[in-house]
């Protein structure tokens, strides 16, 4: 069962991708982050972690290939800012998953 303080920071880590998301203007995104925390389970329903952190863990592989994507872009297009702009955005967007996911494991 999960803390008070383990509580707050998954509530946190949501308010976090929520703000990335809106950040990217991500509309559908920032839904999805609104419905989990209204429907926030606070009884430690090993279930439903076990959900999140597979959504998670998916998340974070899909941000790794849109990073990938955007380097093979960059070569070609070197002086472009936007996309390092989305680059840099979307490894702050990993930092938090992967935070998010150990603080899962442990």
């Amino acid at each position: 069962m999960m803390n008070n303080h383990e509580t707050y920071l998954e509530v946190n880590d949501y308010l976090d991708l929520y703000n990335f998301a809106k950040a990217n203007d991500d509309e559908s995104w920032k839904h999805e982050i609104i419905e989990k925390l209204k429907n926030f389970d606070h009884s430690g329903n090993r279930k439903k972690e076990s959900i999140v952190f597979h959504k998670l863990l998916s998340k974070y592989r899909n941000v790794n290939e849109e990073i990938l994507e955007l380097y093979q872009q960059l070569r070609i297009e070197p002086e472009n800012r936007s996309l390092e702009e989305k680059i840099w955005k979307l490894k702050h967007l990993r930092l938090l998953l992967g935070r998010r996911i150990h603080s899962g494991k442990n």
